[in-house]
């Protein structure tokens, strides 16, 4: 959502020695910032399934979808998802902030549970990201800094895999940060 040059400046900071630990903390901010809103923000490809209902929309659940690379039908007989459609089969209006998608040439997709895989690129490239939005992380980002500085807690930052939610005692971090004001966000 934000570099680390932008966090630098943010912070003040001119030497390289914490860019690790920031680089941790922008993606474990990122990375909350998006479990909340329950969507991916910064750019990248998705596999989704979804259920037909026999209409020619389907409604993802990422926003800001750039591109639709293709659309596969659950093959019944065998199992597997066979190609169906490509982008030039596919109306999607993602750029305007919907996650709506539509077949082209009166097309549907056929009544079924979880039917078909669709596999699309969806959210902002980092200069695309909004201003309010890239504040709030900056606002997450300087919270967990100076939480881990005045703490000294460094090594919680460094296992990216894990969330911060799943060391003991660490949702005392998010404490004082109230994610309510997020919610604002969701408009994103």
């Amino acid at each position: 959502m934000i570099t680390l040059n932008e966090l630098k400046a943010r912070l003040k900071i001119s030497n390289n020695n914490s860019d690790t630990i920031l680089n941790e903390i922008i993606l474990i901010s990122t990375n909350r910032i998006e479990s909340y809103l329950g969507r991916i923000i910064i750019s990248q490809d998705c596999i989704e399934y979804i259920s037909g209902d026999g209409t020619n929309e389907a409604y993802l659940k990422n926003l800001r979808i750039n591109e639709v690379e293709y659309i596969k039908k659950l093959n019944f007989e065998t199992y597997e998802y066979d190609s169906l459609y490509v982008d030039s089969d596919i109306l999607y209006t993602g750029q305007d902030m919907s996650s709506l998608i539509m077949l082209k040439f009166g097309n549907t997709f056929d009544t079924g549970r979880n039917n078909y895989q669709i596999k699309y690129n969806c959210g902002y490239k980092i200069a695309d990201v909004p201003k309010t939005l890239k504040e709030f992380c900056y606002e997450v980002c300087q919270f967990i800094f100076n939480y881990t500085k005045e703490n000294g807690s460094k090594d919680i930052l460094l296992t990216s895999s894990e969330s911060l939610t799943d060391k003991g005692g660490v949702n005392t971090v998010y404490k004082e940060l109230n994610f309510s004001q997020i919610d604002m966000f969701k408009k994103f």
